[in-house]
């Protein structure tokens, strides 16, 4: 039984992980592609050995597919913030009035280091001093990697749970899909701050660097397939499968599910 660099993680643990994945993700991912092809401890290398191997035509194909999803993000976003618009003054107006202002939350953002940075929108879900509070609550954090989860945190406000549940938290983000920034779905951008602390391996280095490919989304494989209950090496894998594997279809399958996911 071989151990996956700098994991801990072994083909047959991941096989179970996948297992459970599928539960949730069976019409997005191919159960015994993954399963018997695409274990974490073989799936990059795989990956590495047939690069060199392929096609113009595939990278032009990719090209156009990638005008195309922008071309889509962009009118798809500007019609569901017309649609959700009301939704977005109720929000603003309950932020507001519990807690006063600012009812828009902003943070750098970026895909890994060095990638391009911009301003990433949220409604605010949390007191306004939660950064200042959060080295205070780091021994609490029940994720790893770039990911900072706590269950019941305490600067979670009473509007900000309900949010948080139906993630209306995230329409903000329309607006950063409609300038370019992001795309509706693509790897999920990490806080800078976490990033430039992340202290990673040659081989998880490469991982963030094939993640940050692809522009980043508001939801994808990661959210419909578990959200916080996956972990940071997860999180990566499932987005270098999106990113290797990305497809207007792929796209619509993952909203699709992303909105039974969230209802």
């Amino acid at each position: 039984m071989r151990n996956v660099a700098s994991t801990g993680i072994t083909d047959e643990m991941a096989r179970e992980r996948w297992n459970r994945i599928y539960q949730v993700s069976d019409k997005l991912i191919p159960r015994q592609e993954y399963l018997h092809n695409h274990t974490i401890s073989g799936w990059i290398d795989r990956r590495d050995r047939h690069q060199d191997e392929e096609s113009n035509d595939l990278c032009l194909r990719s090209h156009n597919s990638d005008t195309v999803k922008q071309v889509y993000d962009i009118v798809a976003s500007a019609i569901l913030i017309v649609v959700f618009s009301p939704l977005f003054i109720l929000t603003a107006f309950a932020i507001y009035i519990e807690s006063g202002s600012p009812v828009i939350y902003k943070q750098k953002r970026s895909s890994w280091k060095g990638s391009s940075r911009f301003d990433f929108y949220k409604f605010r879900s949390m007191i306004r001093n939660a950064d200042n509070m959060r080295d205070n609550l780091q021994k609490r954090n029940e994720s790893d990697g770039a990911l900072f989860k706590i269950k019941d945190d305490p600067r979670i406000t009473m509007v900000g749970k309900f949010i948080r549940q139906y993630s209306i938290d995230e329409l903000p983000q329309l607006f950063n899909v409609l300038i370019g920034d992001m795309s509706l779905v693509g790897p999920r951008p990490l806080p800078v701050q976490d990033l430039e602390n992340m202290q990673v391996d040659p081989v998880d280095g490469r991982k963030m660097s094939d993640r940050a490919k692809t522009k980043p989304g508001i939801t994808g494989l990661w959210q419909v397939c578990g959200r916080s209950s996956l972990d940071f090496h997860t999180m990566i894998t499932l987005d270098l499968y999106y990113v290797r594997n990305r497809s207007l279809l792929l796209d619509l399958r993952i909203l699709l599910h992303t909105i039974r996911t969230v209802l």
